[in-house]
């Protein structure tokens, strides 16, 4: 009898020991899970503090690198672009293809966009790259002369 008596005040421990463990585990989850959501809302601030970011960087591009629409002409920076690229003045077309490349650099990279072509902005001389290809081909975003 004595050893039965042991026996259950040993598995009684045993037991208090096994429930005060899950307690004490009980009570970790929650911690972990109140320092999970902490991070979830700090991640979503973040996120928030990054698209106001980007908005202010998109507002000001759109204030350097204007573009309007006039009848058949796309117009950025006042350098008109017509649809019919054959009647335009080449340097004009250059030029404002060289505005073109470089809005788009930075749109990509305050959006964080990777382009499919690397652009190469040389003002009225601009290129771009395609590494898509066997070799490397590169076209020039102006008339040759």
């Amino acid at each position: 009898m004595k050893e039965l008596d042991t026996e259950k005040g040993g598995i009684d421990n045993e037991i208090r020991d096994f429930v005060n463990t899950w307690r004490v585990l009980n009570e970790d989850c929650k911690h972990l899970e109140e320092l999970e959501e902490l991070k979830r809302i700090e991640l979503r601030k973040e996120r928030a503090a990054l698209a106001l970011c980007q908005l202010n960087c998109l507002q000001r591009l759109k204030e350097i690198y204007p573009i309007t629409v006039l009848g058949d002409y796309d117009v950025i920076c006042g350098l008109g672009c017509p649809h019919d690229l054959v009647n335009l003045d080449d340097e004009q077309l250059s030029a404002a293809l060289g505005y073109i490349c470089h809005l788009t650099i930075l749109l990509a990279k305050y959006l964080m966009v990777n382009l499919r072509y690397q652009l190469s902005f040389h003002a009225s001389r601009s290129l771009f790259y395609d590494s898509l290809s066997a070799a490397v081909l590169i076209y020039p975003l102006f008339r040759k002369e």
